[in-house]
């Protein structure tokens, strides 16, 4: 089994500040990332975002866009759920979108850097997803905010958010006020864990929120 090169991992990648950081610490983690974090540190994150959506969200909601969708975990995953509807996926870095093309699970690829891009298709997508990319040293609720943009009304999202950056970042102000604000539905919460050994247990208690909620109207 593969191991992750030195320098690569989810605690280094947390201390990144900028999108350059993030785009040059990605694309030299592209062809590694899979095996060398995903499988050898039990990385189920992104299996149970999608396992999750699929139980939720009805097909006709599609076309989905996969947010900071990196290799492809969460579309892979969604496609072994049986999502057979429209699904594109955007990402900073283009060492992972190849990786993620390379499975031939999405529709469309955009790189894009989700803190400054005018260049996303809006108020397109019925389905929003997202795993691994509201988290530390990532993007904070005044992205999540904009992406909303590329949502049509009535879109139904499902955004896994850390849960200790969920509490460092105030997402739960941040979703109040989008509620009070009627921009989305009263959010529902579920947590899950993000990480899971071989042998089936819970590797570390590191945890995450699965916010499920719809976009009420076009932003």
């Amino acid at each position: 089994m593969s191991k992750e090169p030195p320098g690569h991992s989810s605690e280094t990648a947390y201390q990144l500040e900028t999108p350059q950081q993030h785009r040059d610490f990605y694309d030299d983690w592209a062809e590694t990332y899979d095996s060398g974090f995903a499988q050898s540190k039990g990385y189920e994150y992104p299996q149970r975002i999608a396992e999750y959506f699929v139980t939720q969200v009805s097909q006709d909601q599609g076309p989905v866009m996969d947010i900071g969708c990196g290799t492809g975990l969460v579309g892979e995953s969604l496609r072994q759920n049986g999502w057979s509807s429209g699904l594109d996926g955007v990402d900073i870095s283009e060492g992972m979108l190849e990786v993620a093309r390379a499975k031939g699970v999405y529709g469309r690829l955009f790189k894009e850097d989700l803190t400054k891009s005018d260049n996303l298709p809006k108020s397109f997508y019925g389905g929003l997803i997202s795993a691994g990319t509201f988290t530390h040293g990532h993007l904070g609720p005044e992205v999540l905010l904009s992406v909303f943009a590329l949502a049509r009304a009535e879109a139904h999202a499902v955004i896994g958010i850390n849960a200790q950056h969920f509490g460092n970042q105030n997402f739960e102000q941040a979703f109040w006020e989008w509620e009070n604000n009627k921009i989305i539905s009263q959010p529902k919460w579920t947590e899950t864990e993000i990480y899971q050994a071989s042998d089936g247990s819970e590797t570390e208690k590191k945890m995450a929120m699965i916010a499920d909620f719809r976009i009420l109207v076009e932003t």
